[in-house]
Formats: C-alpha cells, structure tokens, sequence
C-alpha cells in the first residue's frame, strides 16, 4: 500500500555525506507533524558511501545514475505520491519551522506555483577568504524577486500539480533549471511569493575556486540554453550583460561598507573574465561540467 504523505522533502546529492547527514537532521527535527511528510533522498551517482549513510538514518533513498540534480529531482517527483513537493540541497540546514512555516504560507495562497524561502548564509570554513564571503553576502540567493522567477531549489514548495503540469525540471541543464521552472509556472498564471519566515540556512562558498566552480556550473547551464547561430557571440554578449546587472547592484547595496562592496565588485570582475574563457572552452567543443 503506498503511504501517501502531504509534503515530500526532496534532497539530491552527490559525493556529500557529511553535510548530507547534517541536512537530513534538520528535517527530521522538523516542528511540522511527521506522520505528514516525507524525506527522500536522491543519490545522483556518487562514488563514495554517501547512499549507503544515507541510509542508515531511515529515510528514503532513491537512485539516479543520470548526472545532474534536476533529473535527480524528477525521479523523485515521479517516484512520490504526495500534494506537496519541498526541495533543498544537501548542503544546506533548514529551520526547525520551515516546513510548518511553508505550510502555512502555501494554504494561504490561492493559485499558487512556488512559496521561495529566505536562505541565510553562514560560514562553514573558518579559513574561508573575506573577499569570496563578500560576494556571497551581496550577491546569492535573491530569493525576495521570488514574483520575477528568480527561485533556488535550495527553498522551494510547491503544489505537485504546479511541477508536473509545467512538465518537470529541464534535465538537459546542470544549472539554472531552477529559475526556468519559475519562469514557467509564472507564464502560465500561478504566484510565485516569497516567505521571509521560511528559513534555510546555506554555508558560504567561501574560496575564490569554490564559487569559480559555481560559475562554472552556470555557465554551462547558460550555454546548454543557447542555441542557433552566433552562440558564442551571444552567450559572451549575454554575460557581459549579467555581469553589469550584478555590478550595479553591488554598487547600490547600502547595507554594506563600502570595503565590502569594493571586494565584491573585484571576484565579480575575476568570475566574469573566468566566464568568458569558460564559453570560449565550450565554443571549441569542451563539455560543461556538474
């Protein structure tokens, strides 16, 4: 008999015990009533004990071979039976209230495509660099634009129905399939609202090679999405684009000291440049990485 539960939690996971088990404590310390929801873990081809650790908390884990952390979340939404689907990442440490808060927040709305949470940043690496943690601080997870489709699966909920009938998360991209199933549910009428309350926590990238490595990743995400003719020329035009976007942004964040902004602006200069030799290595035929 299949055990229907209100909400399945979601988490993909490569290569990332550690934190993975961090994680699956957090939900399983969850206020919101146990009996209502779900865990489910997927391993998405790790080559260490990760599965198996995973495992020995009680959750459930599912196994997806196909590289990428949106074909790890479509097996699962296909393998589950709940009215709820929440994602976050294996990295991260949701609030004791975030499934109640979500919850509540999504039997609220009405025609409702994503409740987007807050996602707090902490340091996980006291030997981290200042200047990546800067960067970080101005520039990730701007989950307030919730309404303009900028969602991170790092916090999400959704009705299952929104998801399925938008027809799934793009396996095609290793990034940026999050913020085009935003874009999605949003074209097609539902709300996308942000809940301040809805709280997870996500540690810092806090070296300049950790946060190139997710440049990395958003690049090839970028340019899986960029077809036709010109792609080069069009992939580089739109990060420059980006790159300006972000810079103004930094510049105008009066919250923080000018020292701050100044840092940030420096690792926006240097990713940007490391983005254009990226596309520049994919324009020759390299292959995007996970």
């Amino acid at each position: 008999m299949i055990d229907h539960k209100r909400v399945s939690v979601i988490v993909p996971v490569w290569n990332n015990a550690a934190q993975l088990l961090r994680c699956i404590r957090a939900l399983q310390d969850q206020e919101y009533p146990q009996h209502l929801y779900e865990v489910v873990v997927v391993d998405n081809g790790s080559t260490d004990d990760t599965a198996v650790r995973a495992r020995e908390t009680g959750v459930r884990v599912l196994e997806q071979p196909k590289p990428g952390s949106y074909a790890a979340r479509n097996l699962a939404i296909a393998e589950t039976h709940s009215q709820f689907l929440a994602f976050t990442d294996s990295d991260c440490v949701p609030d004791s209230r975030w499934l109640s808060t979500a919850m509540a927040r999504a039997e609220r709305e009405s025609r409702l495509g994503v409740v987007a949470g807050r996602i707090v940043l902490f340091d996980d690496d006291a030997d981290g660099s200042s200047w990546a943690r800067s960067y970080e601080a101005l520039v990730a997870f701007p989950q307030h634009q919730a309404s303009e489709g900028t969602c991170a699966t790092a916090n999400w909920l959704s009705p299952r129905s929104a998801i399925v009938e938008a027809g799934g998360f793009d396996e095609t991209v290793k990034s940026g399939g999050d913020h085009h199933m935003g874009i999605r549910l949003r074209n097609s009428g539902l709300k996308l609202v942000y809940e301040p309350d809805m709280i997870v926590h996500h540690p810092t990238r806090a070296s300049f090679d950790a946060l190139l490595a997710k440049r990395r990743r958003l690049t090839g995400g970028h340019w899986d999405r960029t077809t036709g003719p010109m792609r080069l020329p069009r992939a580089v035009a739109r990060n420059l684009v980006e790159t300006g976007r972000r810079g103004k942004k930094i510049l105008v964040a009066r919250d923080a000291p000018l020292s701050e902004r100044l840092k940030a602006e420096a690792i926006l200069v240097a990713l940007g440049v490391a983005d254009v030799g990226e596309y520049i290595r994919l324009g020759l035929g390299g292959s995007t990485v996970r």
